[in-house]
């Protein structure tokens, strides 16, 4: 992949940016996108570790950056609040909702928490 940046935070902070560069220039609804995190090396076991999304890569960090994309959807009603999330069980790409041994149920509960209640505004 190339390019991939190791810290869940700075990842974060990317696609925001890039959020708001769409949302700049486009004249089209632009929809945020949350990611739990990446490690697709069990299917590119010639990738290295500077292809994966491993630092600060929790439910804690993935509540936050849903925190912002719901601020994003939340401040234009003019378009339909939608986030996609990516994903709900993407296990050999590390990028899964689903309860683990690690996590337990904490990106579902950050899930919750931010949607219903609307916390987690800053890291």
């Amino acid at each position: 992949m190339g390019g991939m940046n190791e810290d869940y935070i700075t990842y974060g902070a990317n696609s925001i940016r890039i959020r708001e560069q769409m949302d700049s220039i486009l004249d089209v609804a632009v929809f945020p996108c949350v990611s739990i995190g990446w490690d697709d090396t069990p299917r590119f076991p010639a990738k290295g570790i500077h292809d994966v999304v491993h630092y600060n890569n929790t439910p804690q960090s993935f509540a936050v950056l849903l925190s912002k994309a719901k601020k994003y959807a939340d401040s234009h009603p003019e378009q339909p609040r939608l986030i996609t999330i990516n994903a709900w069980n993407e296990w050999v790409e590390g990028s899964y909702l689903l309860p683990d041994m690690l996590n337990g149920f904490g990106y579902l509960n950050a899930v919750k928490e931010v949607i219903k209640d609307g916390k987690y505004d800053r890291y």
